[in-house]
C-alpha cells in the first residue's frame, strides 16, 4: 500500500547510519522509505514511522519496524520485517513524553515482496 509518512531509520551495524526520510510503501512483510546517504544490504535496521492517524484522544501513533534491509540504492531501501510493534505517546510529566507500547511484536518470516520506485 503506498503511504507516505515522515520516517527516522537507524541502521544496527558499524558504522551506525542515522537519518530521516518518508515511506514509500509499506506491506505486511516489508517498507521501503526514503533514506538521506545509501544504506548497506544485508544489515539489520530500525524504521520508526510516523503514524497518520492519531488516537481518538489525539495521542501520537508511531510504528517500529525491525528486520534487515534487503534492496538499496541511493536515497531509499527496503526492509524485510521481522518485529513490528506500535507505540503510543504518552505525557510523562507536564513538559515530558514517553511511549507506551500498544501492540506485541509480530515475527515476519515472509520475504519482502515490495518494490523500490
Amino acid at each position: 500500500m503506498q503511504m507516505e509518512c515522515p520516517s527516522r531509520y537507524e541502521t544496527q551495524s558499524e558504522p551506525k547510519k542515522v537519518g530521516i526520510g518518508h515511506t514509500i510503501d509499506l506491506a505486511s512483510g516489508g517498507i521501503c522509505f526514503t533514506t538521506e546517504s545509501l544504506l548497506l544490504k544485508d544489515i539489520e535496521a530500525t524504521v520508526l514511522v510516523k503514524w497518520p492517524v492519531p488516537l481518538e484522544d489525539a495521542q501520537a501513533v508511531e510504528l517500529r519496524a525491525v528486520g534487515k534491509l534487503v534492496r538499496t540504492e541511493a536515497m531509499k531501501a527496503a526492509l524485510h520485517i521481522k518485529t513490528l510493534s506500535f507505540r503510543v505517546e504518552r505525557a510523562v510529566g507536564e513538559s515530558e513524553v514517553g511511549w507506551t507500547k500498544w501492540t506485541a511484536h509480530q515475527k515476519r518470516d515472509t520475504k519482502l515482496r515490495g518494490r523500490l520506485h
